[in-house]
């Protein structure tokens, strides 16, 4: 059973408060407002551990808290729901000031939620599932809903000097969009950061800016937009990086999704560039556990990216487990189908 501090449980005593309260506003009041005062009897499970952990750290004030092992994976939930929360204002905060004094006070905010995080106990278990309120209600009437109205998408933005993929000032916001479209559904959205491999060396040292600009680049991008097109945004973070952003994608399939991609740019052509291209991408696929912020999330996938660029290249690598740690980070085999669609309909039998 572990133990929480004096200084744990006074922190935590906050949140706990604020996450009673979120449950309660987002899924019973609208419930019974919409529908009925009777909950449904997941969700009655998932209150009364609420109400317990509530109980468990607001008894006695902040003391030293044996946390039962029955209430980690709701104490895990809420810790989720608080970092994702709290942390995106702390990083607003920090990048509008480079005064070392505030960024530590700053620092010292999210210290606190990171350092509990980490704890064994509570990285090994995994957290209580909070069923979203469309399981309930039907979408159409939640964001009729005031205060459920969706967060709209931002105006789109190209990219100021080839105009033909997303702008970068763009990413952080669609992602967080598409994170929060997609916890209504209980979808996934995956992060890939992606990289021309020795470009320096195979094109920059080779030929000038203006053939660059012109036969290489814009091939590159034309290529991956297409691919992307009705999949998702992608988006120029620099000289020779991209970032897509790829909702609705399971595991499987984004990995195959990203490796035709690697496979399409592998087999371009430059007219009058003898050079080939390859890229190595990294990515990081963002369920309801993920406990990233948005910027961490295009971090971490750019990690990923770095060491899928170890070595050989022209791979893919992405995170094994839900810490998103460096020890977790591998190259995936993307595992195509047996068959193409055309190949196995043309072994089925005739039934004439």
């Amino acid at each position: 059973m572990p133990q929480l501090n004096e200084h744990d449980t006074s922190f935590i005593q906050h949140y706990i408060h604020w996450f009673k309260e979120k449950f309660t506003q987002e899924l019973r009041n609208v419930i019974s407002g919409e529908v009925s005062d009777t909950m449904p009897p997941d969700l009655i499970e998932v209150e009364q551990l609420i109400h317990k952990l509530h109980r468990v750290f607001t008894l006695n004030g902040p003391i030293t808290v044996s946390l039962p092992e029955h209430l980690i994976p709701i104490f895990k939930r809420m810790m989720i729901e608080v970092r994702r929360t709290n942390i995106p204002d702390i990083e607003r905060k920090q990048e509008a000031t480079h005064h070392p004094f505030l960024l530590k006070t700053l620092d010292e905010k999210q210290r606190p939620i990171d350092e509990l995080m980490r704890q064994e106990w509570l990285r090994e278990v995994s957290a209580t599932r909070i069923p979203p309120i469309t399981e309930y209600i039907s979408l159409k009437r939640i964001e009729e809903t005031r205060g459920a109205v969706p967060m709209p998408m931002q105006t789109r933005e190209y990219d100021q000097k080839f105009r033909i993929l997303q702008a970068p000032g763009l990413i952080f916001a669609d992602l967080k969009f598409y994170r929060e479209r997609g916890r209504q559904r209980s979808t996934p959205v995956t992060v890939a950061f992606l990289d021309i491999d020795d470009f320096k060396k195979n094109f920059n040292s080779r030929y000038d800016e203006v053939e660059i600009d012109r036969r290489v680049l814009p091939r590159i991008m034309s290529r991956i937009e297409a691919h992307i097109f009705d999949h998702g945004f992608a988006y120029r973070h620099g000289g020779d990086e991209f970032v897509l952003i790829i909702p609705n994608m399971e595991f499987e399939i984004v990995t195959i999704f990203l490796d035709k991609l690697r496979r399409l740019i592998e087999a371009l052509e430059f007219h009058g560039i003898e050079s080939h291209a390859t890229i190595s991408t990294g990515f990081v696929f963002v369920d309801d556990d993920c406990f990233l912020t948005e910027r961490e999330i295009v971090k971490r996938a750019n990690e990923a990216k770095k060491y899928a660029k170890r070595g050989k290249k022209n791979r893919i690598a992405t995170f094994g487990g839900t810490h998103y740690d460096p020890k977790e980070l591998y190259v995936v085999t993307p595992r195509y189908p047996l068959k193409s669609k055309r190949a196995a309909k043309s072994e089925m039998p005739n039934e004439s």
